[in-house]
């Protein structure tokens, strides 16, 4: 049994709260894949954008060259870089992943769609926190605590 995948799957689970960390609006769903998408309250430059993930997730990314505004965003929190051609079928500028492949970059710029590769644990930690509140919440007789942790990944 794996809770991992229900949360990510979650209408309130990791996609969920990576969408509302990156203050998207309209956010929903996608039919067959595992993110969400959602919308920016106006369009920026892709790089202007991969700046704003940065800030919004205190993360170092990646992301590919890219040379069309941003709108519309699909977030899918941990290993979802091979989500952008879906993405993109859907109508997203980019995908806000946590990981990402030297293949799934060049994919992605060929087929004209901004991959961020934000950090697995950036897009994923924040939906503990959110889970830990949701618990706390419901159960007012228990205490949560979230475990002390952090990336093992050194940038430079």
């Amino acid at each position: 049994i794996s809770a991992h995948t229900n949360y990510d799957l979650s209408p309130i689970g990791v996609n969920k709260v990576l969408a509302q960390k990156l203050n998207l609006h309209n956010v929903v769903s996608s039919n067959d894949s595992c993110f969400m998408i959602g919308e920016l309250d106006k369009p920026m430059a892709s790089d202007m954008f991969s700046e704003y993930v940065s800030k919004c997730l205190s993360a170092h990314l990646r992301y590919n060259d890219c040379t069309k505004e941003i709108k519309t965003v699909a977030v899918c929190g941990g290993a979802g870089s091979d989500f952008a051609s879906d993405a993109k079928k859907v109508g997203a500028d980019a995908l806000v992943t946590g990981d990402g492949k030297y293949h799934e970059f060049l994919d992605a710029t060929d087929e004209e769609i901004l991959l961020v590769s934000a950090g697995h644990y950036e897009t994923e930690f924040p939906a503990v926190v959110s889970l830990c509140k949701l618990l706390e919440d419901k159960f007012k007789d228990i205490q949560f605590k979230v475990a002390e942790q952090k990336t093992p990944i050194k940038n430079i």
